[in-house]
């Protein structure tokens, strides 16, 4: 009995918090992950009876479920631990959307994470690529909105590069490497700044696109939100390591 009033209370959780980032934000598949797990504990609990007598879906199932969760647990636990050693070159701060020239709470958060570490880098040596084209529904590249964000806030000027052309995380990764081969005669080392559910992916990304070290800085991410952006990114990861296994057999 306590095991199918725990699976109805987290079902009944994550669908309603499903609903709320449906309605809060815009589609990502993070809130349909999320809404078909609970809904799955759900029709778990309703039809516990029935279910229970049939042990191997019941541990296929399981098994399934375990895993995605502590799968997101440990993408939103890696991406809480800065590993930034306050000795890089740069720091890139990845693009998330902007609405007309108004950048949007995940990437303030992103900039914001950013500034802390210029504060507390003061005057040293190092640089701030701000990566992000312009998308639909945006006046200006987000490169330029992040840029226009940190100077408000109190970067200098000559800190920040823009990169205004990717439409990816690859490509903020990849553009932002070129501009930073081209700014370095020697090697350097990298911290990718992003939210928090964010940086193992773009970690992975960032070592394939030839970053030899590369660092983290975890931007925080509101709670309600957290679930669904975690949950996204498992497929995403999934897919971006079998990519990389394909190039690399392919090489």
């Amino acid at each position: 009995m306590l095991k199918r009033i725990f699976l109805l209370i987290i079902g009944v959780l994550l669908l309603v918090n499903a609903v709320l980032v449906a309605v809060m934000t815009s589609f990502n598949a993070g809130w349909v992950i999320e809404g078909v797990i609970g809904t799955v504990f759900l029709l778990y609990a309703i039809l516990w009876n029935r279910l229970t007598r049939i042990k191997a879906i019941n541990v296929i199932v399981a098994i399934i479920l375990v895993l995605i969760i502590l799968g997101a647990m440990f993408v939103a636990v890696y991406g809480s631990i800065d590993t930034a050693e306050h000795n890089e070159k740069a720091i890139i701060v990845l693009g998330a959307g902007i609405r007309g020239e108004t950048v949007t709470t995940v990437l303030a958060a992103r900039l914001d994470k950013a500034l802390e570490f210029y504060n507390e880098r003061g005057k040293s040596e190092f640089v701030i690529v701000v990566s992000g084209g312009q998308g639909q529904g945006e006046s200006i590249s987000e490169a330029e909105a992040m840029g226009r964000y940190l100077i408000y806030n109190g970067v200098h000027p000559l800190k920040i590069y823009r990169e205004p052309d990717s439409t990816s995380t690859y490509e903020n990764l990849k553009f932002s490497k070129a501009l930073l081969d081209e700014l370095f005669n020697e090697p350097y080392e990298i911290a990718v700044v992003t939210n928090n559910f964010h940086v193992f992916r773009a970690e992975m990304i960032a070592r394939y696109c030839g970053f030899e070290t590369v660092e983290h800085l975890g931007a925080y991410t509101e709670l309600y939100l957290l679930p669904a952006y975690c949950l996204r990114e498992l497929p995403a990861i999934l897919a971006e390591t079998i990519s990389e296994i394909i190039g690399a057999v392919r090489n």
